[in-house]
């Protein structure tokens, strides 16, 4: 009977061993596994900020290169405003030649008319 409590004792101490060596074990493999999450989570946020960080200079001469871009566009039309106003200013002075020009030819024509039929005048 001494022998059945002692064996008792010692298999109640035997399955509470095992239970706490379960427990610790489990408690080891939860928190290798949340371990590894919180790296894996970690490698995950530094592998974005990493992605950010390298994006952020190209951003920049993005950024840059549109700006100037659109400082060339407005150069450009610059350029061609002021030579369209060049061709205009052209085209009139060629119509205000052309006009006085044909001024002149009217009176031209006039004087001819004048001195050739004067006597029918």
């Amino acid at each position: 009977m001494k022998d059945d409590i002692i064996f008792d004792r010692d298999w109640d101490s035997f399955i509470k061993t095992i239970d706490e060596l379960s427990d610790n074990t489990a408690n080891k493999h939860i928190h290798q596994i949340m371990d590894q999450q919180m790296e894996v989570s970690n490698k995950t946020f530094s592998l974005m900020e990493t992605v950010i960080n390298d994006l952020k200079p190209m951003e920049r001469e993005l950024n840059k290169s549109e700006w100037y871009e659109a400082k060339n566009a407005l150069f450009e039309k610059r350029v061609l405003r002021n030579q369209s106003l060049e061709l205009n200013e052209r085209d009139d002075d060629k119509s205000n030649k052309a006009f006085h020009d044909d001024e002149k030819n009217i009176e031209q024509a006039k004087t001819l008319l004048k001195e050739q039929f004067s006597d029918d005048l």
